[in-house]
């Protein structure tokens, strides 16, 4: 109880002392209605589906295990939902107004989601940011279900005078997914020979896997060094310390050990427990030195890495890293550049590379260019040497480190709503699951480039985006992507009552010529290759009607609509099929205040 009064009087000091200033910040207070009063982040919202104008492959329900097939994102699969975080324009300004999103997306039994995200200033001194997202997809077809629940949240304090700085962050995540591995005759949804999805038979009836993660890290910078230049600027030396703590368990449980997705795998027959489990959990120590005057910032770090890894069924091991790391910040009215550089001195993760440079390059109001490169170095992981389950067994004693040079290239044209890039990686010895899902390392380069277009633009009270993106890939199947990826977007816009309620009417097209998309094997819950059949050649065509009233957007949404029009050749993975026709309402509001 008393813990409880501690902390509401430490939120109401904060509260009082900023209420002190609220007339010098009514600027600022402009500035936060610009921000939470823009609705051109609206398209995001309602295709959540789709990231960089690429859309999902997933396992039919969102929430499920995906990648996008583009040559950025093949092997960096990420967790995307609705990316309209305005939580970095927010904390540039120097105001105190809370600001908060609630986004509710329901398409009934199918899909429903809820994120919720808070952004708060303390005064000058202290901010809070967290977000929770829930996610329920049920399926339409036997054994596929997703759920997951995600909190991520980020406090930071800072001393008025700048001597000391804290950050506090953590992040929970929990998934509890059902995952069937498709269906068992991909013919029979082909020809639509059964009326009902749930009749059709799959390749795993009785499984089921989750996913718990918890990464808690706590940051301290002490600035011994605070010299001002201007009243902008100043001289910082200052002296850092990280401690970060993540765990990670995957379980697996599978009760239809006939399977035959198991027929060409190891499957230990005398085991009594059909589970499969991993779990790994490391420590992480970071002392940094560095200099920062505004313009030009340099840092100093070592790093050491304590990890625990072990298997259910397999090994139980920990071991240790230690890198070295050096950045390099360099900012001008035009160029902002920043790079960062690790080796590692010893243990597991002995002389591992990771670099990186970033480059944005605004010469004047209506032209950025931004350019990035990356060169990695990699042991892999310990999961990819060694590895005994109920049903998969891989022993690889001698792997050489992964090597992955990446370069991308954007130009930005403001006045001509135009965007043009180009993304190439170039791959070797790197780990990957052949058409038998063996573990297998590839032994020569691979590589993949991308080179794309977007443009908006507006006819009239008619609003357009085209997006076209050309990929070119050395090898089909290990690294499969498809070579055009194309996405239309166009409504009607037009304000209505006294122009207070804007609403947009119209359709978005996506498409992907065909491929060799990857398969799914949900035991390891791993992507692997695959030859004999290519998805794709199909238009995925949705129709909307938004509207947005001050700070709130409501839509409709009829998702898949030409679902049977032109066949049933609608595919996720090749075993896959994506859903049908369905019916979406959702609601995102900002709130403040």
């Amino acid at each position: 109880m008393k813990q409880y009064f501690f902390i509401l009087f430490i939120f109401n000091l904060f509260t009082v002392n900023a209420q002190q200033e609220t007339d010098s910040l009514a600027q600022t207070n402009k500035e936060y209605e610009t921000v939470l009063f823009n609705d051109n982040n609206f398209l995001d919202i309602l295709f959540y589906k789709h990231f960089n104008n690429t859309p999902i492959s997933n396992l039919g329900t969102y929430g499920s295990s995906f990648y996008f097939p583009t040559t950025y994102n093949l092997d960096n699969q990420k967790n995307v939902f609705a990316p309209t975080s305005v939580k970095d324009k927010l904390f540039k300004l120097e105001g105190f107004k809370p600001f908060t999103n609630l986004t509710w997306i329901n398409a009934g039994r199918r899909e429903q989601i809820l994120s919720l995200n808070h952004i708060q200033k303390f005064g000058k001194l202290a901010s809070l940011h967290f977000n929770y997202k829930r996610v329920s997809s049920p399926g339409i077809y036997i054994n596929q279900e997703a759920n997951q629940n995600l909190f991520t949240g980020d406090f930071r304090f800072n001393t008025d005078n700048n001597l000391y700085q804290l950050r506090l962050a953590a992040e929970i995540d929990r998934i509890e997914n059902q995952e069937n591995g498709g269906l068992a005759d991909i013919t029979d949804f082909e020809k639509d020979s059964l009326g009902r999805r749930s009749l059709y038979t799959v390749n795993n009836e009785q499984s089921y896997y989750t996913l718990k993660q918890t990464n808690v890290e706590v940051s301290q910078r002490l600035n011994f060094i605070n010299s001002k230049i201007d009243s902008i600027r100043s001289n910082k030396v200052y002296v850092g310390l990280e401690n970060e703590y993540n765990t990670k368990r995957r379980s697996y449980f599978d009760y239809d050990i006939s399977s035959p997705i198991y027929a060409e795998t190891y499957l230990d027959s005398t085991s009594k427990f059909w589970v499969d489990s991993t779990f790994a959990k490391y420590f992480r120590n970071t002392i940094n030195l560095g200099f920062d005057n505004g313009k030009f910032s340099v840092q100093g770090s070592f790093d050491y890495y304590q990890h625990e890894y072990n298997q259910f069924m397999g090994i139980d091991s920990n071991f240790n890293s230690f890198y070295a790391g050096l950045m390099i910040g360099y900012k001008t009215n035009k160029t902002i550049t920043n790079a960062n550089f690790s080796y590692g001195l010893n243990g597991y993760n002995a002389d591992d590379v990771n670099s990186s440079i970033h480059v944005k390059y605004k010469p004047t109001e209506i032209l950025t260019i931004g350019l990035e490169g990356s060169y990695k170095l990699i042991e892999p992981e310990l999961y990819y040497k060694n590895f005994i389950s109920n049903h998969f067994k891989w022993i690889n004693d001698s792997l050489e480190k992964e090597q992955t040079i990446y370069f991308g290239a954007k130009v930005k044209l403001e006045k001509y709503r135009l965007t043009l890039f180009a993304n190439a990686k170039l791959r070797d010895n790197f780990m990957y699951f052949d058409t038998l899902v063996n573990l297998i390392q590839h032994d020569f380069a691979t590589n993949n480039i991308s080179l794309g277009v977007e443009k908006d633009y507006r006819i009239y009270k008619f609003h357009f985006k085209t997006a076209l993106i050309y990929q070119i890939t050395s090898d089909d199947v290990i690294m499969p992507l498809p070579n055009i990826v194309a996405r239309q977007v166009v409504y009607y816009e037009n304000k209505l009552f006294k122009r207070s309620l804007k609403v947009r009417v119209g359709a978005n097209a996506s498409f992907t010529s065909d491929y060799y998309a990857y398969e799914f094997m949900p035991s390891i819950s791993q992507f692997y290759a695959q030859n004999k059949n290519e998805i794709g050649a199909y238009p995925y065509v949705d129709f909307f009607i938004s509207t947005h009233l001050k700070r709130a957007q409501v839509f409709f949404k009829w998702e898949h609509i030409n679902a049977g029009m032109s066949g049933y050749s609608y595919l996720l993975t090749p075993t896959t099929p994506a859903h049908d026709r369905s019916f979406k309402f959702g609601v995102s509001w900002n709130m403040f205040d």
